[in-house]
């Protein structure tokens, strides 16, 4: 299966492939630091026999909501010929998670806080392991929802951090 791991963005240590997690994902429209970004990790959960690839797919609306890009130069992310973001995994680095940063699309219209799903899913075309599937039985479906807030809109978002709590 595949394994996502939504953590407190910036906390992602990759000598020791270690991350507070927050199970949440939440971004805030806008530029700077009136902008909030999040992160996730993306892993499978055993070693395939040969290399398989997963897409990330926005579901419904969720890409004109979120943008989704790999947080480092990591080599086995890519985008297809068809625009579409991959993370190819391989019997070498199954285990080592791949960051990823998502962001809100920052508009100019005012809009209620609003969930964006985001997929993970087998590439079949690109996968060489057949018997590789997700999601199955035993795996999550590797959907989960982004919290995506407005900046035009007025009021105040509250998220404790670390022990800290941002304002």
């Amino acid at each position: 299966g595949i394994l996502v791991t939504r953590i407190e963005a910036g906390t992602y240590d990759p000598a020791t492939r270690t991350a507070v997690a927050d199970d949440r994902t939440t971004v805030i429209e806008g530029t700077g630091a009136a902008a909030l970004t999040d992160q996730v990790l993306v892993q499978l959960a055993k070693a395939p026999a040969d290399r398989v690839v997963v897409k990330v797919v926005f579901e419904g609306d969720a890409a004109q909501e979120i943008a989704v890009t790999s947080a480092t130069a990591d080599p086995r992310v890519f985008t297809g010929s068809d625009g579409v973001l991959r993370i190819a995994f391989d019997a070498t680095n199954w285990d080592a998670p791949v960051l990823l940063d998502v962001a809100a699309r920052d508009d100019a219209r005012v809009e209620d806080p609003t969930g964006a799903v985001l997929s993970f899913e087998r590439d079949d075309a690109l996968t060489l392991d057949a018997d590789y599937l997700f999601p199955n039985l035993r795996s999550a479906d590797g959907r989960f929802e982004v919290r995506v807030l407005d900046n035009e809109s007025p009021g105040a978002f509250v998220q404790e951090s670390g022990g800290d709590t941002l304002l």
